[in-house]
């Protein structure tokens, strides 16, 4: 239960990946607490009607390709307390949705974040090697410090819940950024923004969703740079001198990197961080 706020929605935003869905909607199928299941997709063709009735709603958006787009017409739709947010190639724990909402009892939260793990058979993955999810850490934290942000990764968009009525405050996603647009980041401005507003921010090791890693190895490169192009966007808007200094730092961290890291990996995002070089980014491997 979630205290106070009696109920909650999760949403799944999706794009041309209907053989993924009946997963992850079996797991939280299983999953324990009161929530309602939506499925925004925004593919050519509407789901079969098979996919559609595993959800307690579907909504189809055909062209509204970026997430940040399709995670607005949630916020837009949702009339729930809470929000929370995964993507179609997480499988979710049975406890994820109480573990993850369990931070709204205090009042001062205006999201959740969790932990993400490779599902089995993409631990050992490159993808894994190079863009693990998990290495948040494994103690509950309360996060108020912007600055915290840039040197820590407090969530990720598939692993994220809400207060619906921060969102009243703080806007809407960035729909220039995230999946679908070329530009990372639109899950950590939103955090940004949430932290900027006096909310606090809490990270709960327990709340965990397994995903899939679905882009291929000769992608990763390019998703490092568009992963590393997201952040030097993020500093170009924010001149506050703090983050300048703070956007020095992390280009020493992804110098130091790339001389002791994969350089195939590496050096795009050290491209990207720079703003020195943008590639084009699809924003969804459809298998």
């Amino acid at each position: 239960m979630l205290g106070k706020m009696d109920n909650c929605d999760v949403f799944i935003c999706t794009h041309g990946r209907p053989k993924h869905l009946p997963a992850v909607l079996d797991s939280l199928k299983k999953a324990k607490g009161e929530f309602k299941v939506w499925i925004i997709d925004s593919s050519d063709k509407k789901l079969n009607k098979k996919i559609q009735k595993l959800a307690d709603e579907y909504i189809h958006v055909p062209g509204m390709t970026p997430l940040s787009t399709k995670r607005n017409v949630a916020i837009k739709k949702s009339k729930a307390d809470i929000i929370v947010f995964t993507d179609d190639d997480c499988i979710a724990d049975e406890n994820w949705v109480e573990e993850l909402t369990s931070g709204f009892k205090n009042q001062e939260i205006g999201a959740c974040t969790g932990k993400t793990l490779p599902l089995k058979g993409y631990i050992n993955s490159e993808y894994e090697a190079q863009f693990s999810f998990s290495k948040i850490g494994n103690e509950k934290k309360i996060i108020k410090n912007k600055l915290f942000l840039m040197m820590n990764r407090i969530g990720h968009g598939n692993n994220m819940a809400f207060r619906r009525k921060v969102f009243e405050v703080v806007g809407l996603f960035n729909e220039k950024k995230g999946a679908g647009t070329g530009i990372a980041g639109e899950d950590s401005e939103m955090f940004y923004k949430i932290l900027r507003n006096s909310y606090k921010i809490a990270y709960n090791p327990s709340a965990i969703v397994y995903h899939k890693h679905l882009v291929p190895s000769e992608k990763l490169p390019e998703l490092a740079n568009y992963n590393g192009y997201g952040w030097y966007l993020f500093f170009k808007e924010n001149k506050r001198i703090d983050f300048q200094l703070m956007y020095f730092v992390l280009i020493c961290k992804y110098l130091i990197k790339f001389i002791r890291g994969n350089r195939e990996i590496e050096k795009p995002r050290l491209k990207g961080i720079l703003g020195l070089e943008k590639k084009k980014w699809l924003a969804q491997i459809n298998k």
